[in-house]
């Protein structure tokens, strides 16, 4: 079973492989110039920070860490996951592949568990390969913003959002029994999913949060102690009723004047501590880990399901 899988699937992984060698090597390269600006700050007593000095390279870590990471975790789902049950109805294989010495639902359990690991290993690596990277970013102040580039548990989502895409597209598979249908559907559902995670990547937990009294239209995130993630900003009325900026002063030439006057005293900053911002990020990959299983269990069944009715 391990040399069919290898034999039928060896183009898609050998591709998936060479992007995340090639982003692996990207990010240890990366980590040497964080750390020679970080040092270099270190015995030189920078004013500015490190931070403002790697500010291009920053911006670039970020597109790189939030969308070309992700981007190859869904191609697994793509091209791995979605034609590993659609392509055996497509071209009528299950009819003898099902039918030797091995069931449909074992043999949908033993490529799932090759491949399924070896998507854990890609991501894995590659996790390891940025930790020295991910290390000297913490050791940047981004301008005392306590903003960085990259999540807290930014190699365990990897590893999460590869196997859910991985997981997504076999029961997409088996769901439609097309396979360029079943790589639509793995497409769309993952990037949706991905969008979904992002914006409650740290709203699993109650956050925090700091008044600014009186309102300011822009709040200092230097008073939150370093290391914490913004959740929210916002303002609120006398009543503590949460209010836009757009709804009364944002054409004023002094929000600070003007918010007072429509009765808005405080602006607020909703936050994640940074002592709770990993287990806030790990909860996210578990959800998608217990999403992942769910569409396993989808595809297990939809596989048996059809052995029975066909």
């Amino acid at each position: 079973m391990l040399w069919l899988t290898w034999r039928q699937h060896r183009v898609a992984v050998i591709g998936t492989a060479l992007g995340f060698l090639a982003l692996s090597i990207y990010l240890l390269n990366c980590s040497g110039q964080v750390g020679e600006v970080v040092d270099s700050c270190a015995q030189h007593d920078c004013q500015a920070g490190p931070g403002f000095a790697l500010t291009e390279l920053l911006a670039t870590l970020r597109s790189v860490l939030w969308v070309i990471a992700p981007g190859l975790a869904a191609l697994i789902g793509v091209f791995w996951g979605a034609p590993l049950v659609a392509r055996e109805f497509e071209q009528r294989t299950h009819q003898f592949a099902w039918t030797q010495d091995r069931s449909a639902t074992r043999w949908l359990g033993a490529k799932t568990a090759w491949l399924g690991g070896a998507a854990v290993l890609l991501t894995g690596l590659t996790g390891l390969a940025a930790q020295p990277l991910l290390h000297r970013l913490d050791q940047v102040d981004a301008g005392g913003s306590g903003l960085h580039p990259a999540p807290t548990a930014w190699a365990q989502m990897l590893v999460a959002l590869a196997v859910f895409g991985f997981a997504l597209g076999v029961a997409a598979g088996a769901l439609v029994r097309r396979t360029l249908p079943a790589m639509a559907i793995t497409a769309v559902g993952f990037l949706g999913a991905y969008a979904a995670t992002m914006r409650l990547r740290l709203s699993w937990l109650p956050p925090e949060r700091h008044l600014f009294s009186p309102a300011t239209a822009a709040p200092d995130l230097a008073v939150l102690p370093r290391g914490s993630e913004v959740v929210e900003t916002g303002y609120l009325d006398a009543a503590g009723t949460p209010k836009r900026l757009t709804e009364v002063c944002f054409y004023s030439a002094a929000p600070e004047d003007c918010l007072p006057q429509h009765g808005i005293p405080h602006s607020y900053v909703d936050y994640q501590p940074p002592d709770r911002v990993l287990l806030v990020e790990l909860v996210g990959a578990g959800v998608l880990l217990v999403l992942a299983a769910g569409l396993f269990a989808l595809a297990w069944y939809l596989v048996r399901r059809s052995v029975q009715v066909g």
